[in-house]
């Protein structure tokens, strides 16, 4: 699994997340004679904002992550290493709930009877904005899993 880089500029962000990004930073620095290390890093900050914005009903809001972890997972250039899924941070910004967990896209090849991942059961939260903050009101558990195409049913 391979870990999409953490905004350290975010004023709620999962601090061991952060660890991880400033060592890809610091293998950036070492890559000896690369000229382009400057750029590098801007395009390093730009994939971290994408990846932790806002949570949103808004699917648009998550086309440019979303075209991201797809280019990543499938991309042909992959060959040699094969991405098999990535992990960034929960997307909502209070420190009590970013803190929680961690989003996951993995690649339906990986998952199923006799594969790498074998794919129980899946749920998801329903978060709210209250008075005091984010809390999440209530989890659904997935009415089935096919555990061949890797398709969730809610």
């Amino acid at each position: 699994m391979s870990p999409i880089f953490e905004n350290r500029f975010q004023e709620f962000r999962n601090e061991e997340l952060i660890e991880l990004t400033l060592g890809c930073l610091d293998a950036i620095e070492k890559l000896g004679s690369y000229s382009k290390k400057k750029e590098l890093k801007e395009f390093h900050r730009l994939v971290g904002y994408e990846f932790v914005k806002n949570f949103s009903n808004n699917p648009s809001i998550y086309l440019i992550s979303s075209a991201i972890s797809n280019y990543l997972l499938y991309s042909p250039n992959n060959e040699k290493i094969k991405i098999e899924g990535l992990i960034y941070p929960t997307c909502v910004r209070s420190d009590a709930i970013r803190e929680l967990g961690l989003n996951y896209a993995i690649d339906p090849c990986i998952i199923g009877f006799g594969n790498k991942i074998e794919f129980l059961t899946a749920y998801r939260s329903k978060v709210e904005k209250l008075k005091d903050g984010y809390f999440q009101t209530e989890v659904f558990q997935c009415k089935k899993i096919n555990i061949y195409s890797g398709e969730i049913v809610w």
